[in-house]
């Protein structure tokens, strides 16, 4: 196996499953010297101009190694993936990730721009070009590091049924029913004695917004919208105010870009 590690605050290799000592761990998979090269340093450069503390970045010239890492139980929290290196094919290749762990963020390089739609296709996270990827490479990190932390937040909430620790990433939306609340959440329904007010500034994330006066809702769950309805992943219909319904087309459009 050729594997390389470069470290921004040592020199070997981290004991496995002593990831929390790592504020982000990045994987290139790339064959080409010169790409891997521009890639290390514009990592570099966001680490510097964005102050993130150590990142630890391991290149692989081989597909198949990296899926063993990920066998051996190892995981990335950004992948940067060459279109060209998977002799199966790139979307066999990305199936195999997410496999092994849904929550890697994939950003695929690719060589020609007629191959863009074929990659959101295949469900990854960003899109650079071989060729300059330093075109919107901040604004690439910037929205997969702040998912990152989205996804480490959790919330622990004192409920009808017990207490639970909620990560907000799994939250779809949050109802108000006079002084209680129900959390929709992707394993189920949980109900709590607070007032939706109070929840949304204990969840203090950008990506709930508040579409009534009785729902909070993560905008990356929300399936579409239109005549003041919108439409959540798990198929419900809620009702959106007028005098937020501009707003809330707004936040659903920038999502859906991004």
């Amino acid at each position: 196996m050729r594997c390389f590690y470069f470290l921004t605050g040592g020199s070997s290799k981290p004991a496995r499953g002593n990831r929390k000592k790592k504020l982000m761990i990045i994987w290139i998979c790339d064959r080409e010297k010169s790409d891997i090269d521009e890639l290390k340093s514009l990592i570099e450069c966001y680490k510097k101009e964005k102050d993130i503390g150590n990142v630890e970045v391991r290149v692989f010239d081989d597909a198949a190694d990296l899926i063993q890492e990920m066998i051996e139980g190892d995981v990335a929290d950004i992948i940067i993936l060459d279109a060209m290196i998977a002799e199966n094919g790139t979307e066999d290749l990305l199936k195999r990730i997410r496999t092994r762990n849904s929550d890697s963020k994939v950003i695929l390089l690719i060589s020609e721009m007629r191959h863009v739609l074929d990659g959101y296709q295949m469900k990854t996270d960003w899109i650079l070009l071989k060729e300059n990827p330093s075109d919107r490479f901040f604004e690439c990190m910037d929205r997969l590091c702040s998912d990152i932390r989205e996804k480490r937040k959790i919330l622990s909430l004192s409920c009808v049924e017990g207490d639970f620790v909620f990560s907000r990433s799994k939250i779809l939306f949050i109802e108000s029913e006079g002084h209680r609340c129900t959390i929709h959440e992707l394993n189920g329904d949980y109900h709590i004695y607070r007032r939706l007010d109070e929840l949304e500034e204990r969840i203090g994330s950008p990506y709930f917004i508040r579409i009534h006066q009785s729902y909070l809702v993560n905008v990356k769950y929300i399936q579409r919208i239109s005549n003041y309805e919108l439409t959540m992943a798990d198929g419900c219909i809620l009702p959106v105010s007028k005098a937020r319904y501009k707003q809330v087309q707004r936040e659903y459009a920038e999502n859906k870009m991004n």
